[in-house]
C-alpha cells in the first residue's frame, strides 16, 4: 500500500503540472502527505534529486 501511494503522491509532488492549485492544495491541506512522500524518498532514495536531476535511474552502470 506505502508503494503504490507513494507512486502517486510523488507525481503530484514532484513533477511539473498543468494545473497551478493541486500543490499548493497539497502544501496547505495536506502537509503529512508531502512528509510521507519525503520519508520515503530520504528512506529509499537518499540521492533523489541527483537521480532526477540527471536521469540516471537506472543506478551506477556495470
Amino acid at each position: 500500500v506505502d508503494a503504490t501511494a507513494f507512486g502517486q503522491l510523488v507525481t503530484l509532488t514532484d513533477t511539473p503540472l498543468a494545473s497551478t492549485v493541486i500543490k499548493p492544495y497539497m502544501q496547505q491541506s495536506t502537509p503529512n502527505l508531502i512528509e510521507f512522500v519525503n520519508r520515503i524518498k530520504q528512506n529509499f532514495w537518499p540521492d533523489w534529486e541527483s537521480l532526477c536531476s540527471t536521469l540516471a535511474l537506472n543506478g551506477p552502470e556495470h
